[in-house]
């Protein structure tokens, strides 16, 4: 859940908005829809962290993330469409490293009985866990559906 309380946004002493509180819940889908200058982005800019109120309070969960595509790109990568689209999925690019990492140290351990290589092996179980809630397996398949629905072909991937 993310909240917003009273807040407020000043330009050179004029106000954009004022004492805007909302709350946006875990699987709300919102649009912000106004004409040009009303602060859609200003308020999104809020939202995602890359710009303070001038008053108010901005508080979301931590460890929630928030996918923003700004109003306005500029494209320098040369990944593919669906490798760009992949790097949404960050926590999950480490959880793969830090599995293959534990899992590489537990190979090589021959001390099965020690609290070392329990601990080693309950770091590893709850990486794999986190990683399923996750939907690593499926993150491919997701982040292709979602290009498939902005309107990119197979072909474009």
């Amino acid at each position: 859940m993310i909240s917003l309380n009273n807040i407020s946004v000043q330009f050179a002493g004029t106000p954009l908005f004022d004492d805007i509180s909302f709350i946006i819940n875990r699987r709300d889908r919102i649009g912000l829809v106004g004409k040009n200058g009303a602060g859609k982005t200003t308020l999104m800019r809020i939202i995602n962290g890359q710009m303070e109120p001038s008053t108010g309070q901005l508080a979301s969960p931590s460890g929630s993330s928030i996918g923003y595509l700004p109003q306005e790109m500029h494209f320098t990568s040369t990944e593919k469409v669906i490798d760009e689209a992949l790097n949404a999925f960050a926590e999950i690019k480490e959880l793969e490293k830090r599995i293959e990492r534990l899992t590489n140290e537990l190979t090589h351990r021959d001390d099965y009985h020690s609290d070392g290589y329990h601990t080693l092996s309950q770091k590893l179980a709850e990486a794999n866990e986190r990683y399923d809630i996750l939907g690593g397996v499926t993150q491919h398949a997701r982040a292709e559906k979602v290009l498939l629905g902005l309107g990119f072909e197979r072909s474009d991937l």
